[in-house]
């Protein structure tokens, strides 16, 4: 057995003091009056007064108050120990930050509409795991799992372009990591928001690995097959990156390489999505969700504060009965 709130016990000595007082006080003042006046001539001044009635009814107040101070403190057993067993989903978001993703063909820039698309998943899959892998040349992951969505979008809003030590785009090295860091976790399916651009083809291997290992990859393109050209800053002025041979460096969106890294693994592909096509590709995602996920366990109580409560006002209402009738006066 144990005790739910402990530090409420303390008032047993108020109370038991208050009472014990109140019943010695009046058992002194009964003698006193005995004394003076005798039995007979106290039933003449005080007719229907019973003194065993009314020491009775202080005990039954104490008595009462007692039980309420111990329900209060709440005595309790533990029954059983139940686990809370939930569904959830891990969800590993790949983002591309490559210098191609500063192209202002989607507004303001498509790395910033990526970050949204993938704030917006996020809020979509409340109770899920997620990890951020940054990729480009090379791949990072930024954020291991975790289902604290404030800190992962946190970690989104702070990615920026051009920040890993090897650019370029690499699909191969993404979905390697991305299959290393889905086998570590056990389940989940990966999305790779990019703009589709890769410096390699060579990505099969590392592809087949996540389809034959059940981790589906989602794609979402960013950007238009038009194309754009690339802004950067030099000495404070806005500029279009050149080639080697100053040629305008134009930048398109590559749908048939998203698309194929999709399909070939059992996930799907989609094209600038709207927010409510990334509520769609999240209930895609849950079908992927994994059961009978442990969140810990918790101990069921028998409480007996009820029991405590009704014994008190048991013992009140027999103070009140005791304090409001009287005997009948002697004829």
């Amino acid at each position: 057995m144990e005790f739910e709130r402990l530090d409420w016990l303390w008032l047993l000595i108020p109370v038991v003091s208050i009472i014990l007082w109140r019943l010695l006080i009046f058992r002194r003042q009964w003698k006193s009056l005995l004394a003076y006046f005798g039995s007979q001539q106290l039933v003449n001044l005080l007719p229907g007064f019973s003194f065993r009635r009314k020491y009775l009814a202080l005990s039954s107040l104490g008595i009462a108050l007692v039980f309420f101070v111990l329900a209060l403190v709440n005595p309790r057993v533990g029954t059983e120990r139940q686990e809370i067993m939930t569904e959830t989903v891990s969800v590993l978001i790949a983002i591309d930050l490559s210098f191609s993703m500063l192209a202002e063909d989607r507004m303001p820039n498509r790395l910033e509409v990526a970050k949204q698309r993938a704030i917006e998943l996020i809020d979509a899959l409340p109770g899920s795991r997620f990890s951020i892998l940054n990729f480009a040349g090379v791949a990072e992951q930024h954020l291991p799992f975790t289902s604290d969505r404030a800190a992962v979008k946190m970690g989104i809003r702070s990615l920026e372009a051009g920040t890993l030590p090897l650019q370029g785009t690499s699909f191969e090295q993404m979905l390697s990591e991305a299959a290393s860091l889905l086998s570590e976790a056990g389940s989940g399916v990966l999305v790779v928001i990019s703009d589709g651009e890769t410096h390699d083809d060579q990505y099969s291997t590392a592809l087949r690995l996540l389809s034959e290992n059940n981790f589906p990859v989602f794609t979402v393109g960013i950007g238009t097959e038009e194309g754009s050209t690339i802004p950067e800053y030099i000495s404070g002025r806005k500029e279009n990156r050149r080639d080697l041979d100053g040629n305008l460096v134009i930048t398109r969106l590559e749908s048939e390489t998203l698309k194929e890294i999709a399909f070939e693994s059992g996930g799907g592909f989609l094209a600038n999505p709207s927010p409510n096509a990334m509520i769609q590709l999240s209930d895609q995602i849950k079908e992927f969700s994994t059961s009978g996920i442990s969140q810990g366990s918790f101990r069921v109580y028998r409480n007996f504060y009820p029991w405590l409560t009704a014994i008190g006002l048991i013992f009140l209402l027999l103070y009140r009965f005791l304090s409001v009738h009287r005997s009948k006066s002697p004829k």
